[in-house]
């Protein structure tokens, strides 16, 4: 009960006024942070995030700010900057590093899931895809400074020496055929900001049918454009799997049989419109989707996450094996 006394009275010596705070339950994997509700009246004002604060995620959010606040000043006052949804205010309470940002109430995103319907699902790819595309437009860097072909080739070096025990002979197939298809290609394509974990879990559209894009802990200045928009076609993929007749693999985004799904002929859809934005092709597509799948298991710690993402290797074979 301090932590929301305090809460309370730090909100309003900052002129933002809330006469209630609710504590948030948490998944297990987020027991390093704390989030608040907070009330006016019988309307959620703000989201409050709470870390301690000596801990990273509180150490690291000044960067991210940083970074945040200078592609907002490049972007100006326009749809896609304010549809950045980021942490308006830093508070000190109680010992912890307290975030503080806007509510904005979700009417469809990751939240409603498994009762999405296939109408649902062509609103969030379609809309999040044109999305990150004028993103990219906005933050384009017309010098490259950023090695992205060493950059990765030194992450995912790292990444698998640190978890070399976990990883089947195939995965180093993989490896090997990814660099050697890698080799030129982040050079070949425009450089833009990237979001880092671009994905239907972190953004949603609200009742007046606009896409916000929240947690931005992993985003970058520079890096190359196929990073945010294939991450974002191969969460879909996944989940397509799981809730619905989609792909059966990675490589039947490719095929163009009679017989796909429709679920899989609109991620080829959403895949047409970024090779017709760069002018790329299905081979330069196809190494792009394996750059995003290693970019996401790179993201992966924990051995149970790690195993069940090494289970697509096999089909990540098959799509590089014709590029």
């Amino acid at each position: 009960m301090n932590m929301v006394r305090a809460l309370l009275d730090s909100l309003t010596d900052h002129g933002m006024e809330a006469d209630d705070v609710v504590v948030r339950a948490h998944a297990p994997k987020h027991k390093d942070k704390r989030v608040f509700y907070c009330y006016r009246g019988p309307e959620i004002r703000y989201v409050v995030t709470a870390f301690a604060a000596e801990s990273p995620a509180a150490a690291a959010f000044g960067e991210t700010d940083q970074v945040v606040r200078r592609l907002r000043a490049r972007m100006g006052n326009d749809s896609i900057s304010t549809s950045m949804l980021h942490p308006c205010c830093r508070l000190e309470v109680e010992g912890q590093v307290c975030l503080v940002s806007h509510f904005v109430r979700p009417a469809l995103g990751a939240p409603h899931l498994p009762r999405l319907k296939y109408r649902d699902f062509r609103r969030l790819l379609e809309g999040s895809s044109e999305w990150i595309l004028r993103f990219q437009k906005r933050t384009m860097v017309d010098e490259p400074a950023l090695n992205a072909q060493g950059a990765f080739r030194e992450r995912l070096a790292s990444w698998s020496e640190r978890h070399g025990d976990l990883l089947p002979q195939e995965f180093f197939g993989v490896q090997r055929a990814f660099l050697d298809a890698w080799e030129g290609l982040p050079e070949k394509l425009p450089h833009a900001a990237r979001h880092g974990d671009y994905c239907f879990h972190n953004y949603f559209f609200d009742t007046g049918d606009r896409l916000h894009v929240f947690d931005w802990e992993f985003v970058a200045e520079e890096d190359c454009v196929g990073c945010d928009f294939f991450c974002n076609l191969v969460v879909y993929a996944d989940c397509f799997r799981v809730f619905s007749s989609g792909p059966r693999s990675y490589a039947e985004l490719f095929e163009t049989a009679a017989r796909r799904s429709r679920y899989t002929r609109l991620l080829q859809e959403s895949m047409d419109a970024f090779q017709r934005t760069y002018a790329a092709g299905a081979a330069e597509s196809r190494v792009l989707l394996v750059y995003a799948y290693l970019y996401l298991l790179t993201r992966c710690q924990v051995e149970h996450e790690i195993r069940r993402r090494l289970t697509a290797i096999p089909e990540l074979l098959q799509v590089l094996s014709r590029s």
